[in-house]
């Protein structure tokens, strides 16, 4: 049985917490493929059953429009579908199904993440001759 503190039990019950995963924004899902002796199982080309929907097959990072969408028509390793509510969820079925990785009972730990360095920076031109963005100062 898990045994709770009194604040974080309280925390747990206090309510819904709801939020809105934005992949524009750097919200990403990872799922992780555990045995069951715990061990992270490895996927037939030898790499671990680690699995990210902001990155693609080969492991790049996938930039995301407005709408969400991956753009370049990069696809992810985990799709993330949207209920008509905007609810967010995924098929780990289909990201085993896609990595090869056999038939079998596993564990499934999924994390929601944000990529603090994935927000939108200015791009600046610095002239080759003085050193200067050409803003003031």
């Amino acid at each position: 049985m898990l045994e709770f503190s009194e604040d974080a039990l309280e925390l747990i019950q206090s309510g819904q917490l709801e939020y809105i995963l934005s992949e524009r924004d750097g919200d990403y899902i990872q799922l992780i493929v555990f045995d069951d002796l715990d061990n992270i199982i490895t996927k037939p080309d030898g790499t671990l059953a680690i699995f990210y929907s902001n990155k693609n097959a080969a492991g790049d990072i996938i930039a995301f429009d407005d709408t969400n969408s991956p753009e370049d028509g990069k696809i992810p390793q985990i799709l993330i579908y949207r209920d008509t509510s905007n609810k967010v969820f995924i098929k780990p079925n289909e990201v085993l199904f896609m990595a090869n990785i056999p038939t079998g009972n596993y564990k499934l730990k999924i994390d929601f993440l944000k990529n603090t360095f994935a927000s939108d920076f200015e791009t600046i031109s610095i002239d080759e001759d003085t050193g200067s963005d050409g803003g003031g100062v």
